[in-house]
């Protein structure tokens, strides 16, 4: 199923989604040195940046997939999985505002509420790992987002020539 949220046939939600991906686990990086590195100001600053730069980047990134969804998903054997997908990214989203929203003023630079930012962190990377993996199988299995076989044949016959 061709993503009607596309740029040149070229589906655009998972053109975008490696963005949040590497703020995310970039923001668990910088927990971590916080945590083991003598508690610097500039990886607090760093996981508190790149945690909203995930965010608002997994906003920009749900939106075409939201198209993805109501276009073409909702309508096919995709659904359910495609529904999952979803509600784990809007999972991982609110994990990390709440994360965010803790580490705002340096109010979790310790105790509780900084071991409660990590764990936000940390969920909220296993929620994405599933949800990428449902991607993938919506992409590989469902073919939500590719172009259709007898396309891809024609413009493949097209572009790239058997030379004997």
């Amino acid at each position: 199923m061709i993503s009607r949220i596309a740029i040149a046939g070229h589906p655009i939600h998972p053109a975008l989604v490696p963005i949040p991906i590497g703020l995310a686990v970039g923001t668990l990086a910088a927990d971590l040195m916080y945590v083991l590195g003598g508690r610097e100001q500039f990886w607090y600053d760093v996981a508190l940046w790149a945690g909203w730069g995930a965010v608002a980047s997994g906003v920009l990134a749900a939106l075409p997939g939201l198209g993805d969804f109501l276009g073409v998903a909702r309508h096919t054997d995709a659904r359910d999985p495609a529904l999952a997908h979803m509600l784990l990214n809007i999972g991982f989203l609110a994990a990390f505002t709440v994360a965010g929203l803790l580490m705002l003023g340096g109010n979790a630079r310790e105790g509780g509420a900084l071991a409660a930012v990590i764990v936000l962190h940390v969920a909220s990377l296993q929620l994405l790992g599933i949800s990428g993996w449902i991607g993938g199988e919506l992409s590989y299995r469902h073919h939500i987002g590719v172009v259709p076989d007898d396309r891809a044949s024609a413009r493949s016959e097209r572009t790239h020539h058997t030379r004997w």
